[in-house]
């Protein structure tokens, strides 16, 4: 057997390449993601043979942190497996799909700046899941900076203005 470097990715390539794809799952409201165990090839990332994929659904209102140690879990298992049986992984591995392919970029400071005027209350909150535990979202209010520390969801039902209180 030639050597053979081999990667647990936590999505179901080829969708959400790049370093943030939990992130991304939940930012853009995927219903569904998995693990995905690769072979990595020389000088190009998450293009590799896929030896082993896993789906499962993306439990409603997780966070990107929730997410992780599900997937993180799954993913060891896998691994695991691959590697106990890794020959036949290898001579069994199938080439990536060329459609569906989408990026997960990193994500910034930049991206936890919340645009009102763009932004559904649904993306906001996806948003704050997806990295509110690394990076507080952010707005003006009178000129000012503001930091959102915590944002809890509402009923749909609420009227707008309704005191909390």
């Amino acid at each position: 057997m030639s050597e053979a470097l081999i990667l647990k990715f936590p999505y179901c390539l080829p969708r959400w390449r790049g370093p943030a794809p939990i992130i991304h799952t939940v930012l853009h409201g995927d219903t569904v993601t998995g693990v995905t165990v690769m072979q990595i090839r020389p000088k190009r990332f998450d293009v590799g043979p896929i030896l082993k994929q896993e789906t499962v659904p993306v439990p409603p209102k997780s966070t990107a942190k929730e997410l992780e140690a599900m997937l993180s879990r799954l993913g060891a298992n896998m691994l695991i497996s691959v590697l106990k049986n890794l020959p036949e992984s290898l001579n069994n591995g199938r080439q990536q799909p060329t459609e569906g392919v989408t990026r997960a970029p990193k994500v910034s400071v930049g991206t936890s700046c919340i645009k009102w005027e763009e932004q559904t209350s649904e993306e906001i909150f996806r948003l704050y899941r997806a990295i509110g535990d690394k990076i507080p979202l952010q707005t003006l209010w009178m000129d000012n900076a503001i930091k959102l520390l915590d944002l809890v969801e509402v009923n749909s039902s609420v009227l707008a203005g309704t005191n909390f209180e």
